[in-house]
C-alpha cells in the first residue's frame, strides 16, 4: 500500500513540474494574462476600424454611382 502511494505521489510531483515548465515556456512566448488581453483588444480595435474604412469606401463609391 505504502508503494503505491510513494509511486502516486512521484507520479504526481512530475506532472506537476512538467506542467509548471510548460506554463513558464508559454508565459515567456506568449506573455501574462493582461498582455494578451491588451493584444485582444487592440486587435479587435484594428479589425473594426478597417471594416468602417471598408464600409465608408463603399458608401462613397455607391454615391458617386448613384449620382
Amino acid at each position: 500500500m505504502s508503494n503505491a502511494a510513494v509511486t502516486l505521489c512521484c507520479m504526481v510531483d512530475t506532472m506537476m513540474q512538467t506542467y509548471q515548465k510548460k506554463k513558464e515556456n508559454e508565459f515567456v512566448t506568449e506573455g501574462g494574462i493582461k498582455e494578451r488581453m491588451t493584444a485582444a483588444r487592440l486587435g479587435y480595435r484594428s479589425d473594426r476600424k478597417e471594416e468602417l474604412k471598408a464600409a465608408r469606401h463603399e458608401i462613397n463609391t455607391l454615391r458617386t454611382r448613384l449620382q
